[in-house]
């Protein structure tokens, strides 16, 4: 499978877990590194995809994303609350431009992780 790179956007408020849960990510994909080549984090939630403002998450150090397991709320990346209308052609039509534009996962079933209601993401066994 080849090499491809990867988004993750957080949505909803803040929460106790909201930045473990974005750490798992980041070890899953850091875990992967021949599935996944750069992680990007879409700078508050939906939001930062639709506007393309991305951070390279990939380049992050490791001692500083250590202490995402231990700081509340979304700081590192933010989240946001903005909905996705139903029949809303023109923001789901965007969000397929930057996937297609950084080359991201298009389905979560190849993604070196996948998520599990309630228990956040883990890594998939092959």
């Amino acid at each position: 499978m080849p090499v491809k790179n990867a988004i993750v956007a957080l949505g909803g408020g803040p929460s106790p877990v909201i930045n473990s849960s974005l750490l798992g990510v980041v070890e899953a994909c850091r875990d992967n590194p021949d599935r996944v080549g750069t992680l990007f984090g879409a700078w508050h939630g939906i939001e930062g995809v639709l506007l393309e403002n991305l951070l390279d998450l990939s380049k992050q150090d490791r001692a500083e994303l250590d202490k995402l397991r231990h700081s509340p709320s979304s700081g590192a990346i933010g989240t946001c609350r903005y909905k996705l209308e139903k029949g809303s052609r023109e923001d789901y039509e965007r969000i397929v431009d930057v996937i297609a534009a950084h080359k991201t996962q298009s389905a979560m079933e190849e993604a070196p992780f996948k998520a599990s209601a309630g228990d956040g993401f883990s890594a998939k066994s092959n």
